[in-house]
């Protein structure tokens, strides 16, 4: 694929300015709550973060990347859906939303299919690495898919404890996933989240000590 190297930074950049924001959003409510809190804002962002790192993914070959946003991209909607934003928005762009991930994937596949192809053998990337990236981001997906499940039995959006304590682990593996790729976007961007992984860690486990 003919992408310079600026624009798969810049694109990389941007998901990651999202997924900071996020993560910067959530623990700023979360101090003042005195408890873990899951605003809206932290699903907004981590929509369109999503967007961006998926681009990003495919622009990098990266399989690891590609399959991990895939399914997080809904369970985004899905909460933005539980905290009643997610109806604010007409049916037509709505579905447009919905779409967004399959529209680009046509999109690569139709201009650039052997893009396609490099993604899933990637000769830059040996078979072990590319494990430990795979298992990182099944873990970042599967903190999701954890926090989907106990959102859908409160019916309401929540971030449980588990899901930082899989936060903690998932980016462990993937900043040796991207130390060893040489990914600077990985290593600025997963540093910064797991040291707010950890202070929620901190404002949850320190809420009997204020209470007493």
């Amino acid at each position: 694929m003919d992408v310079s190297n600026n624009v798969i930074l810049i694109v990389g950049a941007m998901a990651q300015v999202f997924f900071a924001g996020r993560s910067i959003t959530q623990w700023w409510v979360s101090e003042k709550a005195g408890e873990i809190m899951s605003p809206t804002w932290f699903w907004g962002f981590s929509l369109i973060g999503s967007i961006f790192f998926f681009v990003y993914g495919v622009l990098r070959l990266d399989l690891a990347i590609v399959l991990g946003q895939f399914l997080n991209f809904y369970i985004y909607c899905r909460n933005l859906y539980f905290k009643g934003a997610w109806d604010a928005f007409p049916k037509v762009i709505r579905l447009f939303i919905l779409f967004i991930p399959f529209f680009i994937l046509g999109y690569l596949f139709m201009y650039y299919p052997d893009a396609f192809k490099t993604v899933f053998v990637n000769k830059d990337i040996g078979l072990g690495l590319l494990i430990l990236g795979m298992l990182g981001y099944l873990l970042f997906t599967f903190r999701f898919i954890y926090q989907w499940f106990i959102s859908e039995k409160l019916q309401q959006s929540k971030l449980p404890v588990g899901f930082f304590v899989i936060s903690i682990i998932g980016s462990l593996m993937i900043l040796v996933y991207g130390a060893f790729r040489k990914d600077i976007i990985l290593l600025i961007g997963y540093t910064g989240g797991m040291t707010l992984y950890i202070r929620n860690l901190m404002i949850n486990y320190s809420k009997p000590i204020r209470k007493s």
